[in-house]
């Protein structure tokens, strides 16, 4: 008896202890603050360069990417150059020009003056500009248009000079211009790994749109890019509009034939930090595509949702960001206190260190009645849209957190998928905690029956 009830023990002891490094992802987290020089850091920064797009990341490896650089003023291209230089890069490891919009690559020709980068990745839109002809009709693969290029309607292409001057720069710069096409295995993703007190962390950024192109729309030839690092999602879209956002969630739900796109089919992907399309226009972020991006509801109010818009210095021409975007921000449960405008807050940095911990920082602060205030032009009304009084439940600089709220129950895919989103150590820990658990069992079973055996033997003596 004294045998059994010491199995007994130790079972429960290991039961516990499983049940403890389970759970041990769910710990409340804390705040942290960054130390200057940190090992293992990512930083995103969204530079407040106008009514344009430029941000920049530092990765953990030490490697640089520039996307977008600004507009043709020299107030936009200027700041973007004047922030490069207080950072000291000096060379860039990636460039990607999202699209052929001049407030996105109108400034790449001073930007890269006297920096350069190693690997371009340019928009699969064709240069229709007076007696040029587009570099990649020439080229093929990675380097090459990715659609039939023999009968695109002018309405397609893009005739401006700020897009010709912006492809002789960057064919000029570097061999290695690569035409965006989430297709292509070659190209779609970036990644690199570091390693942090003998431990190492892998970093991606994935491209999953344009998905059909030719576009009528030059903003729908932006790539949906996930930026992703120690448990924290980033997304960033460009200007991508209505038709490249309907076409990128029609292959989530629609389609399965693409295993790139499972990450958003699981049902638990969330977004840390969505920049927003297209300034914060109306017709970009929809409903459908906020919701896959964000898919645990309950964690939305501490989502980032970031506006890279205009301020009075720049005029305010096209109204963002649009009031019927704030709107669907606090409709679905966004927290305000969780909206960044570089209008309203200067230049935005974010910081996600190799735990998960994801710190915000910005030049100004802002009341939330002025971040929920939308832009104003000769046909948009300035409007403010009501607070839903979302707080955020996750401090700024709090670590990664894991599980799914939102899910009820418990299935095999569920566990499964869990167990896959854990560091391994942990996975290690549990495997070995399970093993335990079931040599423990056999051990109660076998105990259990040869103390029936005895009786049995008893009796018949």
């Amino acid at each position: 008896m004294k045998t059994l009830n010491k199995i007994i023990s130790v079972f429960i002891i290991t039961v516990m202890v499983a049940i403890g490094i389970v759970f041990l992802p769910f710990a409340t987290p804390t705040t942290v603050v960054l130390a200057d020089g940190e090992e293992g850091v990512m930083t995103v920064h969204f530079i407040d360069c106008g009514q344009a797009d430029a941000c920049v990341i530092e990765f953990p490896d030490d490697k640089t990417m520039l996307i977008d650089a600004g507009h043709t003023s020299s107030d936009s291209y200027g700041a973007v150059k004047t922030y490069v230089n207080e950072l000291g890069i000096t060379k860039f490891d990636y460039f990607i020009m999202t699209h052929a919009d001049a407030d996105h690559i109108g400034g790449v020709t001073k930007v890269f003056e006297s920096i350069t980068a190693d690997v371009v990745y340019r928009p699969s839109q064709l240069s229709s500009a007076s007696g040029y002809t587009d570099p990649a009709l020439s080229k093929t693969g990675k380097y090459g248009i990715p659609y039939d290029t023999s009968d695109v309607p002018s309405n397609n292409k893009q005739s401006s000079q700020a897009y010709k001057n912006a492809l002789d720069c960057v064919y000029e710069m570097t061999n290695e211009v690569y035409v965006i096409d989430p297709s292509n295995d070659e190209i779609n993703e970036i990644e690199g790994s570091v390693t942090v007190s003998g431990q190492s962390f892998e970093y991606s950024l994935n491209m999953y749109s344009p998905l059909t192109p030719p576009y009528s729309d030059n903003n729908d030839y932006s790539p949906i890019m996930v930026l992703s690092y120690a448990g924290r999602n980033l997304v960033i879209a460009g200007d991508a509009e209505e038709k490249n956002e309907k076409e990128f969630v029609q292959k989530v739900k629609n389609t399965s034939t693409d295993s790139r796109y499972n990450i958003f089919r699981s049902g638990n992907f969330h977004a840390d930090l969505i920049k927003m399309s297209h300034h914060g226009s109306s017709t970009s972020s929809s409903e459908d595509y906020l919701s896959i991006m964000t898919q645990v509801s309950s964690k939305r109010c501490n989502t980032y949702t970031l506006f890279s818009c205009n301020d009075e210095a720049y005029g305010n021409k096209y109204a963002h960001p649009h009031n019927e975007t704030l709107d669907r921000l606090m409709d679905m449960g966004f927290s305000a206190e969780r909206i960044e405008r570089t209008d309203l807050n200067g230049n935005i940095r974010f910081d996600v260190r190799s735990g998960g911990e994801l710190t915000r920082t910005h030049d100004k602060d802002a009341t939330i009645t002025e971040l929920l205030t939308s832009g104003t032009s000769d046909t948009r009304a300035e409007k403010v849209s009501v607070d839903n009084n979302v707080k955020p439940t996750e401090p700024n600089g709090s670590p990664v957190t894991k599980g799914d709220p939102d899910k009820e129950g418990f299935s095999f895919e569920k566990i499964f998928a869990y167990f896959m989103s854990l560091d391994l150590p942990i996975k290690i820990l549990i495997i070995a905690g399970a093993v335990l658990v079931l040599i423990a069992i056999i051990a109660i079973i076998v105990a259990i029956t040869k103390k029936g055996k005895r009786k049995k033997s008893r009796r018949r003596r």
